[in-house]
């Protein structure tokens, strides 16, 4: 089982590495915009204070959450609909590469005429894609704690916040 998981991610290394870094310029140039805006005080002048636009609450999951505070707008970042977008191709890609890879490579006759159980296969499978999502959100996490540390308005945010909202998706 271990060595198809390794087999796995090392097959869809690149695709991983594309998507993790995705996520990560997403969180960064998410939490850089902050500072380059204004601020709170930025947000409030452009939109009235305490008035979040209807489009960016929908996606914050609450109308009564105001997404311009530092705390909700660096977990805004999570919801965003590009990071939605690369963390759910982890998903996609995952199932799509790892029969794909069995067909090209020839592994596929030797998993499923060995006698190999199909549920230790599909456990394998399960594995590599929650390690893969883990590794992809984890950049994501990097990223918006970096970014934070770097952004003089988003210093005050405490580092438990992407990390709350990266368990929480």
């Amino acid at each position: 089982v271990t060595t198809l998981v390794l087999a796995d991610l090392r097959a869809r290394s690149r695709s991983l590495d594309a998507l993790g870094a995705g996520c990560f310029l997403l969180l960064m140039v998410f939490a850089g915009t902050y500072s380059a805006y204004g601020g709170a005080d930025g947000f409030g002048k452009a939109f009235g204070a305490g008035k979040s636009p209807k489009l960016l609450t929908a996606f914050s999951g609450s109308s009564s959450a105001d997404i311009f505070s530092p705390n909700n707008f660096l977990a805004f970042g999570f919801a965003h609909p590009v990071f939605l977008v690369l963390t759910i191709s982890v998903a996609v890609s995952s199932g799509v590469a790892a029969i794909a890879t069995d067909v090209e490579t020839g592994r596929a006759e030797m998993l499923f005429t060995a006698p190999v159980p199909r549920a230790a296969i599909l456990r394998a499978r399960l594995t590599g894609w929650l390690v893969a999502q883990i590794a992809v959100v984890g950049c994501a996490v990097v990223a918006a704690l970096v970014g934070s540390r770097l952004s003089g308005d988003l210093s005050a945010v405490s580092p438990l916040v992407p990390l709350r909202v990266a368990v929480m998706g």
